[in-house]
């Protein structure tokens, strides 16, 4: 699993206390990507957390372990 800290050190998931480290959450998984004003945005599942705490992050504030995974799974869809 990833990690992410968000940008001025604001964690994705409000909930402080399932973190790994201050201000650290895992991601899950990678649920979709979209592209606003040429900037790369995923929406991600955050570990431990339901789909209403899941929100899009910018391209540089995810764990390049979670982007590669996200990438690989759409290139293997994209194959059939």
């Amino acid at each position: 699993m990833a990690s992410f800290e968000g940008p001025g050190g604001e964690p994705g998931p409000a909930a402080a206390d399932s973190s790994d480290d201050e201000g650290m959450y895992r991601v899950e998984r990678i649920l979709k990507s979209k592209v606003v004003r040429g900037r790369t945005l995923y929406l991600v599942r955050w570990e431990g957390y339901g789909e209403e705490d899941d929100s899009w992050e910018d391209e540089a504030n995810i764990n390049e372990a979670a982007l590669r995974d996200f990438e690989d799974r759409q290139a293997r869809a994209r194959r059939g």
